[in-house]
């Protein structure tokens, strides 16, 4: 009986929004502590590119998943996504560029950001079925 309960705990606090940004918090905290203020830059850089990215392509996937159920959104919100989506690989390039340019460990930093992106997608969607 406890096991579902811990288990519900666990898949809420997985779904919760909080719960990443009190993580993302905690990276760039500990990546500050250990790398100096450039690892905190690039964590943060690697974070925020990231999450931009993931959002963008989140929300044309649902674009096109209105369009196919004869739903289509209105032609602003279509804009606003596809600019999105088309600006999420020069923003992902210019994070990488100023990551390069911060120096020390802000390129490792950034990298470990994305990949922290990532893993908290893969829980995300976990949590989700």
């Amino acid at each position: 009986m406890s096991t579902n309960v811990e288990r519900r705990g666990w898949r809420a606090a997985l779904l919760d929004w909080r719960t990443w940004v009190a993580s993302a918090v905690s990276a760039c905290v500990a990546s500050g502590y250990v790398s100096g203020p450039q690892g905190a830059y690039g964590m943060a850089l690697g974070l925020f590119a990231t999450t931009f990215s993931i959002l963008a392509l989140w929300g044309v996937v649902r674009l096109l998943g209105d369009w196919c159920r004869d739903r289509p959104p209105s032609a602003a919100m279509q804009f606003v996504l596809i600019g999105a989506f088309l600006f999420k690989i020069p923003l992902l390039w210019v994070a990488w560029l100023v990551a390069g340019r911060i120096g020390g460990m802000a390129p490792c930093c950034f990298l470990m950001g994305l990949g922290l992106v990532y893993s908290a997608l893969v829980g995300w969607v976990l949590a989700q079925s």
